[in-house]
């Protein structure tokens, strides 16, 4: 079995067999860009042309199974913990979700969760150090690392597409982020300033006691509820 490979543009020479194999890898930094591999017989005219097409949204992830691509980035993005960083393409979502639950601890506070697209892989690592591996995240998680709870930009773009990827048909109510509430946000986080919400809730709890949260049945992203007040979790991978 011989096995050659390359980088985009480039032409690999590699001496196959009747029975070889040929396994090539695309790593080239253009995203979204069709790859087509070609292998000519040399002193023929005699070749096999393969496109890989190229990934939407709405179509099936990488992992295989109920996952479906949500997300895709038109430069690469950086998402610490997945394989992919730093030049990641997509966010594929798993047509999965656990009961409501606790994001954590309310006392505990999660120090250095990130907001935006490719922050949820190191904010669930950070979750399952600070919340001394939660069964709830392990539920849904279990050992598998590629897999993690979206940022709150992440979820907001799943929010988006969620009649492109399938997300079921009347299934609303809010679900959280990765993303710990560190202060008084000083600006609405994606999409119209109007559908958002902050607020104290009628209580003293402190910022960190807080995550964002997304509504899938209104829009609204809100920080108004502490992390015991139960909502749903999805998990997503970067790829």
């Amino acid at each position: 079995m011989m096995f050659a490979s390359g980088s985009k543009g480039a032409t690999v020479n590699a001496s196959l067999t009747a029975a070889a194999s040929f396994s090539m890898t695309d790593t080239a930094t253009t995203p979204n860009a069709q790859t087509t591999l070609t292998i000519t017989t040399p002193g023929t005219t005699n070749f096999i042309a393969v496109t890989v097409p190229t990934p939407t949204i709405g179509a099936a992830g990488i992992s295989g199974g109920t996952s479906v691509v949500f997300y895709i980035a038109t430069t690469p993005f950086a998402s610490p913990g997945s394989a992919c960083t730093p030049t990641c393409r997509y966010l594929e979502w798993e047509n999965v979700s656990g009961v409501a639950q606790d994001w954590c601890s309310v006392s505990t506070s999660v120090a250095g969760t990130g907001t935006g697209i490719g922050a949820g892989a190191n904010n669930t690592a950070l979750m399952r150090l600070a919340c001394n591996n939660n069964l709830n995240l392990l539920s849904l998680l279990g050992s598998d690392t590629n897999w993690f709870i979206p940022s709150r930009d992440e979820l907001n773009e799943l929010f988006r597409n969620r009649a492109s990827v399938g997300w079921p048909s009347g299934t609303a109510g809010e679900y959280f982020t990765s993303s710990q509430v560190d202060a008084s946000p000083t600006a609405a986080p994606p999409g119209p300033a109007a559908s958002w919400a902050g607020g104290t809730d009628g209580t003293s709890q402190a910022y960190t006691n807080r995550a964002w949260r997304q509504w899938f049945d209104s829009g609204q992203m809100s920080w108004d509820r502490t992390k015991t007040q139960p909502a749903g979790l999805v998990r997503i991978r970067a790829y």
